[in-house]
């Protein structure tokens, strides 16, 4: 009954009376190394990290003596996107904190990871033979079987 009430209690403050939390957007590159600040909250406020039960705060943890919310696990965007911890066209991780006083608020912080160039592009196999008569004009084309690249976008892009 005890944690019900405080269930409760800490519902409707928290959601009742903040419809309107603050939302704030980073941008970092993944594969940045741990302990990265990815942001700074205010030091006259005590926040705490809010579990939201989706486990996006364990790449997180926050450092409530320097306000510092530092990087706690690495962000590899093509991990995170095969996992489904986030979307492959576009990866964030949302994190929430709680200021640590009443009336409690939210604070909201919407991560963007960007892609950076990490993978290297790989065919199926090692090896291809080919049989080529010794007569074959200069600029002859060989057709290969397209490459992969875990990369996005620009990162991706394969010429050979």
């Amino acid at each position: 009954m005890t944690f019900y009430l405080y269930f409760l209690f800490i519902f409707s403050n928290v959601f009742c009376k903040n419809q309107e939390q603050p939302r704030i957007y980073i941008r970092v590159d993944e594969e940045l190394p741990l302990s990265t600040i990815l942001f700074t909250t205010n030091n006259t406020i005590t926040y705490r990290l809010f579990d939201t039960g989706r486990n996006q705060n364990a790449f997180v943890r926050y450092d409530a003596l320097n306000g510092h919310l530092l990087l706690a696990r690495s962000l590899d965007r093509e991990y995170l996107c095969s996992q489904h911890v986030c979307s492959c066209t576009q990866c964030q991780l949302t994190i929430e904190l709680i200021e640590w006083q009443i009336p409690y608020r939210l604070l909201q912080l919407v991560i963007n990871i960007d892609d950076i160039n990490d993978h290297v592009p790989t065919f199926s196999s090692k090896n291809y033979q080919f049989n080529l008569m010794e007569n074959v004009p200069i600029g002859y084309e060989i057709s290969l079987e397209q490459a992969n690249d875990a990369d996005l976008n620009e990162n991706s892009r394969i010429n050979y």
